[in-house]
């Protein structure tokens, strides 16, 4: 990750915009269309479950792959 710094101060910023019941930074042009809404406490949970979402996604993927690597090669 090149801009660590960035992408901390950023998630330092929305920690405290949902504490204080408002977020703004120069990153949130990048936040998901599912995570603006109009109270943090729904930003956060749209957030969490895109987060949720991507690594079931994820762990299906890794599973798949296990599985075909763990099948015999056509042929014999």
């Amino acid at each position: 990750m090149l801009d660590y710094e960035k992408v901390r101060d950023f998630l330092y910023q929305k920690m405290r915009g949902a504490k204080e019941g408002h977020s703004s930074t120069a990153l949130d042009s990048h936040a998901s269309p599912a995570a603006t809404t109009d109270h943090p406490s729904d930003e956060a949970l749209a957030l969490l479950t895109d987060i949720r979402d991507r690594v079931a996604a994820l762990t299906r993927e890794v599973e798949s792959l296990r599985a075909a690597a763990k099948e015999p090669p056509h042929g014999r």
